[in-house]
């Protein structure tokens, strides 16, 4: 079968006989007027699509008009920016952070904000001598920076609640979450962030993190981390050793699903000491503290988590001063952070501080465990010594020293008359129902009052 007439066949159409075997002048004819009269068809074709458009007819807005971009249209509409613009801001800020990225960090930034870039580069410092495991934000509520109609091809400020959840890898178990409200800029035709500051936020009263305000030395061992300013900079391996040996000290008095890793600041700038996590500790005799930070999700603190991720801080001077004893101390701080994962918020304050006490000297004896000694000048006194278990209003009042002289001897007469499994098990029951006096009656089968009596017989006859 001939070529031309398989090409017929396949349009769909057959002519009346064979196809033609060549073309003559009268085709080439017919072929140039079909061209002429296509031509002549289109203009007519295109005004039928199209509403026509004179001189006096003003061209159409929206994304049509705007697409020209030619010399004498009008400017484009302002982008609008949206919670997804903020995430990823937020992402690629976090990113920086953990990569140890600085130009990428000050990318993110208002460079025009000296104060900030300032700190952001501390953070940045601080946060490079760590194996972060997760830095993420975890966006709580935000306004969006709008086009700004008093200015033209401005916007206005918009702002950022978010949650920074940080988990150092190897030392924190889940990662602590702070909340922060973060400036939000547009800069030429990006997002940047123009101040990042904690949160005015009642969940956010543990701020400032030290991270974010000091300027830190990191140092770490097994299972601990030691972040510390310039004036204790050459203690830090100290504190690292101690802090170590507390530890395995403290390992009987622990059950196995305590918390055994930490982070530790060190300082012996005592404004710093009394304003980090908003600790306000102005009182000189208190040289440590332990605060736990909430676990988050995405709707927020997760109920009961609110003190799952323990910090430690320490003046290093005023230990080193105490009678109580560096390593002692630590062991202390280090129990409530061990712990305070399971702690019930209503566990009584003479359980919770008796008992850390009672680790940091459980391996040695009564008259070495540098407790007591106010309870020993109250009982040789005028006035003489009651011996009560002490309220949480005023625990850590005026009589503070006192109390925990009371609460430290309660869990060693515990210890001397039922042993030191039967006080690790009362504890642990203790802190987790929130009613210690309650455990100790059915742990032990006596009355609150009952208890009291016979702890007071002992207390005087050590104090004697």
């Amino acid at each position: 079968m001939p070529q031309q007439w398989i090409q017929y066949h396949a349009l769909g159409w057959r002519p009346a006989g064979p196809p033609p075997r060549g073309r003559g002048r009268g085709w080439w004819i017919a072929f140039a007027l079909a061209v002429a009269a296509a031509l002549l068809l289109v203009p007519v074709a295109a005004a039928h699509d199209r509403h026509p458009i004179s001189a006096a007819t003003p061209a159409p807005s929206g994304p049509a008009g705007e697409a020209g971009g030619q010399a004498g249209d009008r400017p484009p509409l302002p982008h609008e920016y949206t919670a997804g613009d903020v995430r990823d801001l937020l992402d690629r800020y976090a990113a920086a952070l953990t990569r140890h990225d600085q130009r990428a960090l000050l990318a993110q930034l208002d460079r025009r904000n000296g104060k900030l870039v300032a700190g952001q580069r501390r953070l940045f410092g601080n946060l490079r001598q760590l194996d972060l495991a997760t830095l993420h934000y975890v966006v709580f509520d935000l306004t969006l920076p709008e086009p700004d109609p008093a200015h033209p091809g401005g916007y206005t400020a918009g702002w950022v609640e978010a949650w920074r959840q940080l988990q150092i890898r190897g030392i924190d178990p889940v990662p602590g979450a702070q909340l922060f409200r973060l400036g939000l800029k547009v800069a030429t035709d990006h997002l940047v962030l123009s101040d990042v500051a904690p949160a005015a936020n009642s969940a956010a009263n543990r701020q400032p993190a030290p991270w974010d305000v000091s300027v830190l030395r990191v140092v770490r061992g097994h299972g601990v981390v030691v972040a510390g300013t310039p004036e204790v900079a050459d203690r830090l391996g100290d504190v690292l050793r101690a802090a170590e040996s507390a530890i395995a000290d403290a390992g009987p008095c622990w059950p196995a699903r305590w918390q055994h890793t930490f982070t530790i600041f060190a300082t012996g700038d005592r404004r710093l000491f009394s304003s980090w996590f908003r600790s306000r500790f102005t009182n000189t005799e208190f040289i440590g503290f332990e605060i736990g930070l909430p676990v988050v999700d995405a709707g927020g603190v997760v109920p009961g988590r609110e003190d799952d991720v323990p910090q430690v801080v320490v003046d290093v001077p005023g230990a080193l001063r105490s009678a109580l004893g560096f390593r002692q101390l630590l062991t202390h701080e280090l129990t409530h952070a061990a712990s305070g994962a399971e702690r019930n918020p209503d566990t009584e304050t003479w359980a919770i501080e008796g008992y850390a006490d009672f680790v940091a000297f459980h391996s040695g004896t009564l008259r070495q465990a540098n407790r007591g000694g106010t309870a020993y000048r109250a009982y040789h006194s005028r006035g003489g010594l009651t011996v009560r278990l002490p309220g949480n209003g005023d625990f850590y009042g005026r009589r503070a020293a006192l109390n925990y002289d009371l609460a430290f001897l309660a869990f060693w007469y515990l210890r001397q008359k039922y042993g030191q499994a039967a006080v690790v098990r009362f504890f642990t029951e203790a802190n987790q129902s929130g009613n210690a006096a309650s455990v100790l009656q059915q742990r032990f089968h006596l009355t609150v009052q009952q208890f009291v009596n016979e702890w007071a017989r002992w207390t005087f006859a050590q104090l004697r």
